[in-house]
């Protein structure tokens, strides 16, 4: 910002802004992602704003039980990315020994601001990272993922799923059917694909199972029944049956919390990742 400010004015002083101020605040540096959380829960805890606070980190909503951020904690060989660190303090991280079916690490991707993400680009060569059976993280749950794709009519891919295919998944099945797989499967239409992310928002809960894409209902159906458990979780690929099919395309950001959150949680978390990937 040079030269003069103007606070309510515009620089010809023919318009004023008819209203009030309460607080202005101006920083000469951009701000960090948990600085602007900070500030922004300063404001609206003294203003009584909605909501009434932000989170500048999953791990302020109890129950975090896997993070991974593309940002933070990679192994990244020449074949691919070897293993992805659990930033929530679990250490469920995830690995993939065979070189042959490694995804890529972007440091910078275009799509999600800059943000650093996972990349399978390629379907059908079996890239995926996994966690053994030495965790079984049974519903309730709730799931975040910040992705994209690449090509929306690539068939038997899926963002996650368990090895086994009958519990939990989401997934493109066939033709044009999306479904989340928790017991009873819910159907909802394709995700955006193409350079634009989106935001999934996974409940996954007998009483109440459903789908949010960027923060909007798009499917809801009670489970009634089912184990709906990740016993051997994979991310960016199929079960076992179709395992040579993955993901195509990206994953930014992907967090797992072992309870349903509350309405007000999900909203948090949502906002959070809208706000830091730009959706």
């Amino acid at each position: 910002m040079a030269g003069a400010f103007y606070l309510g004015n515009n620089q010809a002083a023919t318009n004023t802004l008819r209203g009030v101020f309460a607080e202005v605040i101006v920083f000469n540096r951009a701000l960090t992602e948990g600085e602007r959380g900070q500030v922004e829960q300063y404001l609206a805890k003294k203003w009584q704003l909605y909501p009434a606070r932000a989170i500048a980190s999953p791990l302020e909503i109890p129950n975090c039980a896997m993070w991974f951020d593309a940002s933070q904690g990679i192994t990244y060989d020449g074949n691919g990315v070897s293993q992805w660190n659990d930033s929530s303090g679990n250490a469920r991280h995830i690995v993939q020994s065979v070189n042959a079916n490694k995804p890529t690490y972007n440091p910078s991707n275009a799509a999600f601001g800059g943000k650093a993400t996972i990349d399978w680009d390629t379907v059908g060569n079996g890239d995926r990272l996994e966690r053994g059976s030495a965790d079984t993280l049974a519903q309730p749950l709730t799931i975040f993922a910040v992705a994209n794709m690449a090509n929306a009519s690539s068939t038997n891919i899926a963002l996650f799923a368990n090895v086994s295919g009958a519990d939990l998944s989401f997934q493109r099945f066939s033709g044009t059917q999306w479904i989340f797989v928790g017991g009873q499967p819910c159907y909802f239409p394709t995700p955006t694909f193409g350079t634009r992310p989106f935001l999934a928002t996974i409940v996954a809960n007998t009483t109440d199972s459903r789908v949010a894409l960027n923060g909007q209902l798009v499917t809801a159906n009670h489970i009634n029944g089912g184990v709906s458990a990740l016993g051997t979780f994979r991310l960016g690929s199929m079960y076992n049956t179709f395992q040579a099919q993955n993901w195509n395309g990206s994953i930014a950001e992907f967090i797992i919390f072992t309870r349903r959150l509350t309405d007000g949680e999900l909203t948090l978390v949502e906002q959070y990742l809208a706000r830091k990937y730009n959706l």
